[in-house]
């Protein structure tokens, strides 16, 4: 792998066939050194924190609740900005990566072992969908005689549910694109009752990790190792390559409710383009932390997260100007979402919050 940091927490990423779990290994190692949860700083905005029994990963709004994922199958609820939380059952024990919902109904989450799980109350209950053996068998049927293609089906048959899906794209209820280790991808276009193996379809030779994807329209992008980018300018019919200004490891993309992309990773890396993706320039956020997390706000901000437990806001003037609202030293954060008039940050220790105003001039 090019620029692979020599760190321990990225052990996971150096395994020929075990990679695939690089955000959550920053999660689980930044926990281990964090200090206690910062309840407030001299100017910081106020972060409140409301502890789990498993490390949160990903967390999502859907209409007025929020619905977060996480280590051992964990899913858990609120309806009240995450002051409290409640579990919802899930039918995996294995750690869930990703939740999106195209509706406050309709939604789907992602995991380790190929899981997809899908959701038509809001989170209440959930139904597995797709699993890792089902996702090998589907990709075997779907290589007909190329050589190439059944190859890589077989080996993923003989290896066994062990490769994660890491992220998750909604364009509506009916339709969904999931992405994650070695190239991994699959979509469906009937709300999850067939699902479509689309690696065909992502120009990925080295079959490189893909942790991100998000969109906007009919414009889609994933951001993975190595600097990979990729664009859909036909809601992820086809993908293409964009030229990448960093060579390590993104963890995420978003787009901003002004268009402009942004891209983050490692070592504090994140870019902006303002063209879909044909240029891109550097975002001075002052970490050295890998990013982790990030949200698109509603009054047009935009929410960085980092594995030190920053938390990074846009000016609401400048989009590519950052302020760091919420030190260092807090929780590991993992996910961000915006609920009503507050940031919500999940994490290994659980959930966190920081209004929604903070970092506003």
């Amino acid at each position: 792998m090019v620029h692979v940091e020599t760190n321990a927490m990225f052990a996971c990423m150096k395994t020929p066939r075990r990679r695939g779990a690089g955000r959550l290994a920053l999660l689980l190692a930044g926990a281990a050194t964090a200090a206690a949860l910062v309840q407030g700083a001299a100017a910081a905005e106020p972060v409140r924190a409301f502890r789990h029994d498993a490390a949160l990963v990903g967390v999502a709004s859907a209409g007025t609740r929020l619905v977060a994922v996480g280590e051992r199958g964990t899913v858990v609820l609120s309806d009240d900005g995450s002051r409290n939380w409640r579990h919802a059952s899930a039918p995996t024990d294995v750690t869930l990566t990703s939740v999106h919902f195209a509706t406050p109904r309709e939604g789907w989450a992602t995991g380790h072992a190929g899981t997809v799980l899908h959701t038509a109350d809001g989170g209440l209950t959930w139904s597995r969908q797709l699993d890792g053996e089902a996702a090998a068998r589907l990709m075997l049927a779907a290589a007909g005689k190329d050589p190439a293609r059944r190859a890589e089906a077989q080996q993923l048959v003989e290896d066994g549910p062990d490769k994660p899906f890491l992220d998750l794209y909604t364009a509506d209820a009916s339709t969904a694109l999931v992405v994650g280790a070695f190239n991994l991808a699959f979509r469906t276009t009937d709300g999850g009752r067939r699902w479509v193996p689309w690696q065909d379809r992502i120009p990925n030779p080295k079959s490189l990790h893909l942790y991100g994807i998000a969109g906007a329209g009919r414009d889609l992008y994933i951001a993975g190792e190595q600097g990979l980018l990729l664009r859909s300018a036909d809601a992820g019919e086809t993908f293409r390559p964009l030229a990448s200004p960093y060579r390590g490891t993104f963890f995420g993309v978003l787009v901003q409710t002004d268009g402009g992309v942004i891209v983050y990773g490692l070592r504090g890396n994140a870019f902006r383009s303002t063209d879909q993706g044909a240029n891109w320039s550097r975002l001075a956020l002052g970490t050295t932390a890998a990013i982790t997390g990030g949200v698109a706000l509603a009054d047009g901000r935009t929410a960085l997260a980092t594995q030190a437990g920053e938390l990074f806001v846009s000016e609401p003037v400048r989009p590519e100007a950052f302020v760091r609202v919420v030190p260092d030293h807090t929780q590991p954060f993992a996910g961000a979402a915006q609920q009503g008039d507050r940031i919500v940050l999940v994490g290994a220790r659980g959930s966190s919050a920081a209004p929604a105003t903070a970092g506003r001039q």
